[in-house]
């Protein structure tokens, strides 16, 4: 994930010590509020992002912003003594943008590559930005943007 005229690293999460803590905290957020959890709420989740966002000109440090928050969450929730995987991660950076007064949705995607298994996977848009998700081209979206799912 890259940023105009910055790349995100590891090193860097030093500078950002209360991004870690505020990472780890949406997180165990995400993780509680998929105890019930089903893909209408990611419909809710999507539209109280969407509407409860001002449409206004973006600043390339919206952007910065934006990446670093989905840098961190990826980063820490690889390290969190409970599962925190891409619905997780998406749940936890789109409630994270929501509080900082920015949009975005997410999406869900399947995939059946030629071996046969089926893949699921979740990751967040910002603005056509993959906030968290990583590459998602091979997923075909069924929730989200463009998609008639539940």
């Amino acid at each position: 994930m890259t940023v105009p005229n910055e790349r995100l690293r590891r090193r860097d999460l030093a500078k950002w010590p209360h991004m870690l803590v505020r990472a780890t905290w949406e997180l165990a957020q995400a993780r509680l509020a998929l105890k019930e959890f089903n893909a209408k709420d990611v419909r809710e989740l999507n539209s109280a992002a969407l509407t409860n966002t001002a449409r206004k000109k973006r600043s390339e440090q919206e952007k910065v912003i934006v990446a670093r928050i989905g840098f961190v969450v990826t980063f820490v929730a690889r390290y969190l003594p409970w599962r925190s995987d891409c619905l997780p991660q998406a749940i936890a950076a789109q409630r994270w943008l929501l509080k900082r007064g920015i949009g975005s949705e997410i999406r869900v995607g399947v995939e059946r590559p030629d071996d046969g298994e089926f893949g699921a996977h979740a990751w967040l848009v910002h603005e056509e930005m993959i906030v968290t998700g990583g590459d998602v081209t091979h997923f075909s979206v069924i929730l989200g943007e463009g998609s008639d799912g539940p």
